[in-house]
Formats: C-alpha cells, structure tokens, sequence
C-alpha cells in the first residue's frame, strides 16, 4: 500500500523537504545574528556543532550524533503517547 502512494505525493515530498531546509537555515542565520554564539551563555547545540566543525570534525560529528539522538527520542515519545490516547478512546 505504501509503494502506491510514494510516487503519487514524490512532489509534495520534495517541496515539503525543500521547504523546510530553508525554514531550518533561516532559523539558524536568525540564531547567530540576534541570540549571539557565546560559549556558556547563548550557545545552542546547532550553533555549537558549527563552531566545533571549524577545529575538531569528531567533536561536531558527537554533537551532531547526539542531537539526531535526541530528536529520534522526543519523535518516539510522542508518537507513543499519541498512539496510546487514540488506544484508550
């Protein structure tokens, strides 16, 4: 059922992916501009792999390991949660 639907929304996918990776590098530029990158204080994880990819490649790859982690987790979560309230009606 699912190879059936794949080629009909193939466009939808990419615009919605395209759409999002522009949303993602403003979100980032708008970080760095106005919140600042200072370690300590203002640093967020993004911008913290992007300063950490200019002198050690294995630290920015850690960090970028860990956030992917995290997100898979918070994705796991909630969809377990959704899915358990729909159980319950």
């Amino acid at each position: 059922m699912t190879a059936i639907y794949i080629p009909i929304t193939k466009r939808f996918l990419i615009t919605g992916l395209i759409s999002t990776w522009a949303r993602a590098i403003g979100e980032f530029g708008a970080t760095i501009i106005f919140a600042g990158n200072l370690e300590g204080k203002t640093r967020t994880m993004p911008l913290a792999i992007y300063t950490a990819m200019q002198s050690d490649l294995n630290y920015a790859l850690s960090l970028s390991v860990i956030m992917v982690m995290c997100s898979f987790i918070i994705i796991y979560l909630c969809r377990f949660m959704i899915k358990k309230d729909v159980d319950r009606f």
